[in-house]
């Protein structure tokens, strides 16, 4: 089996990330954002690769820099309903009221992650493969849910 490379370079300095800056983050690049109640928020853009499958092992990163101590490389998600696929004796899925695909990682090209314990802001770039296709993005404009 084939390996991908995927090289970062990490950098960090001391700052703060208030929500609203977090969010204004956000540009014109498909994104993911990861933020909560705890010591890491996460803001990644700019996507490489996506795994439809739960199987990151043909991927080889190389890491150099100020590298934190949480690794986001991968960053989605799966849903219940990819979760009735793996057992035989649950029922069939009921269809979905958007179209979002049940399984769903991606390795995005920059990273930032805010320490808010320590007072860090991490980022790393990442090169390795070609930019990802664009696929399961949902369609420009509000989408209205069609609920059985």
């Amino acid at each position: 089996m084939s390996s991908t490379s995927v090289t970062e370079t990490w950098s960090s300095r001391r700052a703060d990330c208030s929500v609203e800056e977090l969010f204004g983050l956000i540009g014109e690049e498909p994104f993911a954002i990861l933020h909560g109640e705890g010591r890491w928020w996460v803001f990644a853009e700019g996507p490489l690769a996506v795994l439809e499958e739960p199987d990151p092992s043909g991927y080889v990163f190389s890491r150099r820099g100020e590298v934190p101590a949480m690794l986001p490389d991968f960053i989605g998600f799966a849903t219940y309903e990819w979760g009735y696929g793996l057992d035989p004796l649950m029922p069939q899925a009921l269809p979905k009221p958007f179209p979002f695909p049940d399984f769903h990682f991606t390795l995005y090209r920059r990273v930032l992650l805010f320490d808010r314990e320590a007072g860090l802001r991490y980022e790393g770039l990442r090169s390795g493969p070609e930019a990802a296709p664009q696929r399961h993005l949902l369609p420009a404009g509000r989408t209205t849910p069609s609920w059985p």
